[in-house]
């Protein structure tokens, strides 16, 4: 067996705070390994919230927690938008329309039902506006209904998923976007919004 000394990263809790927000087999396998991380020699995570839920949920004494702080990658930064920028977006993503931009998992905890929702309403009461909502992320679980709203809305012309983009592409987002929306119901951090600051937006 291992006897040298062991230092764990955990990022959040949501699998023991929010297990609903998770397929079974994930939530069953962290708990399998909590005890195990709790018994670690020191413990990394990213945020105070983070180190606080640790402390919390997993009985560790605070000084064996260390917060390592996140930061958006150089490669998001402010930049004046420009011509060749909206029409990569154009020809690579058929972004034609200004646009609102949301990035995360298409899954329930990044609450993108609640978004689509209240884009429905903003569209009913601006019948004239020509915004478009762009949602960037991989596919997850349990997310056919959010596919469906948007059907039943009627809302396919102008929802765009566009599943997984690179670095280049999604900085040429955020900085192009009217407004980045991040309604996500738990993050251990949240580092999207932060890129989008970054970038200016």
């Amino acid at each position: 067996a291992f006897s040298g000394k062991t230092v764990t990263t955990i990022c959040d809790l949501s699998c023991l705070t929010y297990p609903e927000f998770h397929p079974a087999k994930r939530v069953t396998w962290f708990k399998f390994f909590a005890d195990r991380m709790a018994k670690s020699d020191h413990i990394i995570t990213i945020s105070n919230y983070s180190k606080g839920e640790i402390v919390r949920y997993l009985g560790v004494a605070e000084e064996r927690v260390t917060v390592t702080y996140l930061a958006a990658s150089n490669n998001f930064y402010p930049e004046e938008i420009n011509e060749q920028g909206k029409c990569y977006l154009q020809s690579k993503f058929n972004i034609i329309q200004p646009y609102f931009l949301s990035v995360g998992t298409v899954e329930p905890r990044k609450n993108l039902m609640c978004l689509l929702k209240a884009y429905s309403i903003f569209r009913k009461k601006h019948s004239d506006t020509d915004v478009d909502l762009v949602i960037v992320g991989c596919n997850g679980w349990l997310n056919k209904d959010i596919y469906q709203y948007v059907n039943e809305c009627k809302m396919q012309r102008f929802v765009k998923f566009l599943g997984y983009v690179s670095e280049d592409e999604l900085r040429q987002q955020k900085k192009n976007t009217q407004a980045f929306v991040y309604p996500s119901i738990y993050e251990g951090f949240g580092l999207p919004p932060l890129e989008a600051m970054a970038c200016g937006t």
